[in-house]
């Protein structure tokens, strides 16, 4: 009922559509900004059973509700190309693109959820049930629905992007020239001649985005797992559209905290990287890393016998050895090298001698070398990529999403005033608008304090004059909503900002 009644809401009062992400979809993303980036990625803990009551009649549940569509793609487009398309052997095997997955599991009515949210805020966009393995007919159909709602300025990061991205170009020929890559997390099962292509640190326009927010919705949604595989398929949606709901409200409540901590770690990073590149011309490394990307590519894949195998597997264990245990703290990312490394050991032989976990994973291994894409003898180039996507996630932060965050909080108190005048302009108003009158000033009392809370975060992101630009045109508005919540009615246009709060220092900052 909340649901409808939010959309209610937002349909009667002009506000904002409740399926925009303040810091990266309330400005328009025309051909000249930085494209939109959003994730894709499959969850087949998300299945429902046969045999289940079904629910299609039932008023509450009934599928034509604004939310329900709003986030669920009612039918899948058919792909143009297969979906098992041949790509190089080392990056092949992938269980979900697997034949084995796309029959339909005995019992199962639907499979999985195939799903999208904005790659650099974890904000829920499109999801479509799934009733086969993870074919590209479900990216496909999320990206056409992306499409007609956000226009064609939008860049892809997703496990398996070298293969879709023939798939696009035929299906959606308007989407052909987008930029696509692969989620940090995945990109280290690729070999190097594919992650020169399509690893995120290597791309520009995509700052230090990693792409992995899905995983993150999908262990969020692991607690509706058992109730909605009994459920009825609207039940089942209508569960999951609440726990969706729930997710983004999350997200978009702390978005000043998640752009600090991202400014910080930018940061911090450009700084390390300006610090060892300071005897380096910069656009020297830039053709030099041209020419080591060619040499790069131009190098044979090597055929996955037992031993390639292995050593291929170690690699991927060690590559993704780092980023686990820095990001996802998780203990077990020494024991899987630990693991492959005796089965590599074990398949060389005694008669070579055998490699320690050590050793391995010593900063300057040999072994930890040749599995950089980024390393080179001579030239820093991981260093000069570190610059570059760090250098470009700070102008992101500052010039498109602190300022669009502000800007949405502006523009939905002004609604939300505009919405409540007219309201207590009647002399009479009925029964249905009394309690719109109320609901609206909830709301507005919710907006006020939200944008009050995100201007304290992000005000130091913007110049002087950049934070005067975003709010002069609500600037009335929001000295008042600001007053109200700090019971000031003389506040000034100077806002104090806490201390703590303060950037100006922020190559000391560590990241939140």
């Amino acid at each position: 009922m909340k649901l409808v009644i939010e959309h209610h809401l937002e349909q009667s009062y002009d506000l904002i559509p409740s399926d925009i992400c303040p810091a990266c979809m309330f400005e328009t993303h025309d051909e000249n900004s930085s494209p939109l980036l959003v994730a894709l990625d499959g969850n087949f803990s998300l299945r429902r059973l046969k045999n289940v009551p079904d629910d299609s009649g039932h008023t509450l549940l009934n599928p034509d509700y604004h939310n329900l569509r709003n986030y669920w793609v009612a039918t899948p487009i058919k792909s143009k190309t297969k979906t098992n398309s041949r790509a190089t052997q080392s990056c092949a095997s992938f269980k979900a693109l697997s034949g084995q997955q796309k029959k339909i599991k005995g019992g199962l009515d639907e499979t999985g959820v195939f799903g999208s949210t904005c790659s650099r805020h974890g904000f829920p966009l499109f999801f479509i049930s799934m009733t086969t393995g993870e074919t590209f007919d479900y990216p496909i159909s999320i990206l056409n629905r992306i499409k007609e709602r956000y226009g064609t300025n939008i860049g892809v990061l997703y496990d398996v992007s070298y293969k879709l991205k023939p798939s696009v170009q035929q299906t959606l020929p308007e989407l052909k020239d987008i930029p696509m890559a692969v989620s940090v997390w995945h990109a280290y099962n690729h070999v190097p001649q594919c992650q020169i292509d399509f690893h995120p640190r290597l791309l520009p326009n995509y700052g230090m985005t990693n792409g992995e927010w899905l995983e993150r919705l999908w262990s969020y949604t692991n607690p509706f797992v058992p109730q909605t595989k009994y459920a009825g398929p609207n039940h089942r949606k209508l569960t999951l559209t609440c726990a969706f709901n729930t997710f983004k409200n999350e997200k978009v409540a702390n978005i000043g905290k998640t752009l600090k901590a991202k400014y910080a770690r930018a940061a911090i990073i450009k700084e390390e990287a300006s610090k060892k590149l300071e005897h380096y011309n910069m656009d020297r490394l830039g053709e030099l890393w041209k020419e080591f990307k060619e040499e790069k590519r131009s190098h044979p894949i090597p055929q996955l016998g037992i031993y390639n195998q292995a050593k291929e597997k170690l690699r991927q264990a060690v590559a993704k050895y780092d980023w686990t245990l820095e990001i996802l703290h998780l203990k077990t990312a020494r024991a899987r090298v630990e693991r492959e490394l005796k089965l590599y050991n074990d398949i060389r032989g005694e008669a070579t001698e055998h490699l320690k976990v050590a050793d391995i994973l010593a900063e300057n291994s040999a072994f930890r070398m040749e599995c950089n894409v980024f390393h080179h003898e001579i030239y820093p180039f991981e260093q000069y990529h570190n610059y570059q996507r760090a250098d470009e996630e700070l102008t992101i932060l500052k010039v498109n999403e602190a300022k669009s965050v502000l800007d949405f909080g502006a523009k939905a108190v002004h609604l939300l005033k505009s919405a409540l005048n007219m309201l207590n302009e009647k002399q009479t108003k009925s029964f249905q608008e009394e309690g719109e009158v109320l609901l609206l000033n909830r709301k507005l009392d919710d907006a006020e304090e939200w944008w009050y809370t995100q201007f304290q975060m992000l005000s130091n992101f913007l110049t002087d004059s950049e934070l005067q630009n975003s709010t002069e045109e609500d600037n009335d508005n929001i000295e008042d909503g600001i007053a109200d919540i700090i019971g000031d009615e003389n506040m000034n246009n100077n806002i104090e900002i806490d201390s703590d709060d303060d950037f100006t220092d922020l190559t000391t900052t560590q990241s939140e």
